[in-house]
């Protein structure tokens, strides 16, 4: 068994209804994943970053989620057993990733010409996309995707991506996995 402790951006309204009935997670088909596919993503605290998970969560809502009024940080605490969990930091995990993309490219096409094109479809990063498939076409149920990301946090116009990682995140893909929720 894992612990994790991550932190979610989210505004003050969302953090109450969260706190009382956990979190939801969107499972509609015809929408493209997230970076890590579906679920509820968290920032970690890591120490190969300058910025702590709490403040990358700040950030994050800040300045993607600008609408929210009154933006607050949650706490996640979650408990995963390590046979749930797919770290795509592994380079083995890596392997498999960019083999599957390659043998099924037509497949991701196919999949992805189906997807609304909304804001996550234009950015273009069809990753979670891919880990879906992957899960599904080894018949693998997993709890947790955890991986060392980057986020767009700076004020640097035109600077949207970069190779360079700035962030542990994770997806929580069974929310049956937190044992605590709480506004920091």
């Amino acid at each position: 068994m894992k612990n994790y402790v991550g932190f979610h951006g989210t505004s003050e309204t969302i953090a109450e209804e969260i706190i009382i009935n956990s979190f939801l997670i969107d499972h509609i088909s015809d929408r493209l994943p997230c970076d890590l596919g579906k679920g509820v993503y968290i920032f970690e605290n890591s120490e190969k970053y300058n910025c702590q998970a709490k403040e990358q969560a700040m950030k994050y809502v800040k300045k993607y989620k600008n609408g929210y009024k009154n933006p607050t940080v949650l706490k996640v605490d979650c408990h995963v057993d390590s046979d749930k969990e797919l770290d795509m930091n592994l380079s083995a995990n890596k392997k498999v990733f960019h083999n599957f993309m390659n043998e099924n490219a037509g497949e991701i096409a196919e999949e992805r010409k189906a997807l609304i094109q909304d804001g996550a479809y234009k950015r273009g990063n069809l990753d979670g996309l891919v880990i879906e498939l992957i899960l599904e076409h080894y018949n693998k149920v997993v709890d947790l995707v955890i991986k060392d990301t980057y986020t767009s946090f700076n004020d640097i116009p035109g600077y949207k991506v970069s190779n360079f990682d700035n962030a542990s995140e994770i997806c929580i893909r069974n929310t049956d996995i937190i044992q605590n929720i709480c506004v920091i």
